[in-house]
């Protein structure tokens, strides 16, 4: 390839990058632990850091409900009003047939305020991974409230049949800005 096709390619690839929207979300990875998330409601089950092929470093959240209801992993993030926002993850249900009624599986929800601290709701979004196997990347978008000061962003496994368990992990959330999420460079070509 002669150079300046290699440096328009360049170029080009640094303009996508940064054009590419923040991920507000800290540790989106669970590159080491679960650190930065909380955990919410759920006593019956886990949710813990899932090392990759042994690797700490390049982790996933591993939710294991042993009984009915939710586990769920959170964080309160500030937002502005009336602003158009992307939200998901790669999701993987390790070895689970799901039920088709939809009461098993994972999701990711977004729990819009009026403050600053994710205590005041105006509004929901969510997103609930159909049955699927293996990891798959799940992706929506919205518009947050006109009066919207914070979103409580929320992974979540819910598990409404008893008794059962179900495991699931994810890994690489994101929430952010429309154009968060990168559209992937299929194929590019310079005469």
């Amino acid at each position: 390839m002669p150079i300046r096709h290699a440096v328009v390619f360049v170029l080009f690839l640094l303009c996508a990058a940064s054009a590419q929207a923040q991920n507000l979300l800290a540790n989106p990875g669970f590159d080491a632990d679960l650190a930065s998330w909380s955990e919410g409601e759920g006593s019956q089950g886990s949710v813990n850091h899932e090392a990759a092929d042994g690797d700490s470093a390049n982790g996933s959240a591993q939710f294991d409900a042993t009984a009915c209801c939710t586990l769920s992993i959170s964080q309160c993030l500030p937002v502005d009003p009336s602003t158009d926002y992307e939200f998901g993850g790669s999701v993987r249900l390790a070895g689970a047939t799901l039920p088709a009624g939809g009461d098993e599986g994972l999701g990711f929800d977004l729990q819009w305020s009026s403050d600053a601290t994710c205590t005041a709701p105006v509004g929901t979004a969510a997103l609930n991974v159909p049955n699927t196997e293996g990891w798959v990347r799940h992706v929506a978008a919205t518009t947050s409230p006109g009066n919207a000061q914070s979103v409580l962003f929320r992974a979540r496994q819910f598990n409404f049949v008893e008794p059962h368990s179900l495991s699931a992990r994810v890994d690489d959330v994101v929430f952010g800005p429309a154009g968060t999420v990168p559209v992937e460079l299929q194929q590019f070509s310079v005469e």
